[in-house]
This record gives C-alpha cells, structure tokens and sequence, in this order.
C-alpha cells in the first residue's frame, strides 16, 4: 500500500503547473517536483583557474542561490499546497452520477 501511495504522489508531483505548450521551442513548465528536490547541476568550471575574488564572488553566489531555492520551496509548502487542501475542503456539493452519464476517474 506504501509503495502504491508513493508512485501516486510521484505522479502528482511531476505534472506540471502551468499549461503545456505543443511548440517544441517554449520552456519545460515547473513541476511541484522541482521545488520539493534540490536541482543538481552537472556543469562545473575548473576551480583551480578561478581567481581569488571571483572565489569570494561564486561563494555569495552559492549562498544566494541555496537561500532563494530555499525560500522558494517554502513558499510553494505554503502557498501551493495550502491552496490545493483549500479547494479539496471547500467542495460540499457531491454530484451523483445517473445511469448513462459519462465519468472521468
């Protein structure tokens, strides 16, 4: 059942946020998945060739990015997801379907 649950969870958190474009030349839309996991970056320069002061500038850099990527997964924690429970709450109507009507699950 845990393992059910955890490919569930998967899914929802890798359909995307916004809408999905046919054209081949837009952006990859942001997924939930992209603000609950850390982003790994493959390309890395040759430290060994950087100067001291741009040292010191990569350093603020790094401390600037971990801080907003932190800031922004604290934000889609509290904005997104509360909205999502929010819309879950907020139905109180149930519609029952009649035989013949066409259901999506």
């Amino acid at each position: 059942m845990e393992t059910v649950l955890c490919d569930c969870e998967s899914q929802l958190n890798s359909w995307p946020l916004t809408y999905v474009s046919d054209d081949p030349d837009n952006l990859y839309p942001p997924t939930p998945y992209l603000f609950l996991k850390d982003i790994r970056n493959s390309v890395t320069a040759d430290l060994d060739k950087i100067r001291s002061a741009d040292k010191r500038e990569l350093n603020k850099r790094l401390i600037y990015r971990k801080r907003l990527m932190s800031d922004l997964r604290i934000r889609f924690r509290n904005e997104y997801l509360s909205q999502l429970h929010q819309r879950s709450t907020v139905r109180t109507q149930v519609y029952k379907p009649k035989i013949g009507d066409i259901v999506l699950l």
